[in-house]
């Protein structure tokens, strides 16, 4: 009787394993096809009157964001973000410009 309790309880884990697995996978296929462009990096400059923000990612490419959204805009205007901080942003391509909906600090001591 422990022999079939021990191969019911592998198949139960490795299914719930397999189940586990697809489910990380379809979450990451449904934002890549939502359009949805992931980026770290660190804040190179902030310009209110344009709206813009220039993030260097850590391969030193400068990525230039035009900011629509005003609770980000917010975060440059009370320095809760600033030039130098690390950040992580989630953005899309909008009329041919990087559009982000969300800018947050990365965690740290």
């Amino acid at each position: 009787m422990k022999n079939i309790a021990t191969i019911r309880s592998r198949k139960a884990a490795a299914l719930l394993l397999l189940i586990l697995f697809f489910s990380l996978i379809s979450s990451e296929v449904i934002a890549a096809q939502a359009g949805q462009i992931l980026l770290n990096g660190r804040v190179k400059s902030i310009d209110l009157a344009a709206s813009s923000v220039v993030i260097t990612n850590y391969e030193g490419k400068d990525i230039r964001l035009s900011v629509e959204d005003q609770e980000i805009l917010d975060k440059f205007r009370d320095r809760r973000i600033r030039v130098g901080d690390d950040v992580n942003v989630k953005y899309i391509i909008k009329d041919g410009k990087n559009v982000p909906f969300s800018l947050r600090k990365t965690a740290g001591c």
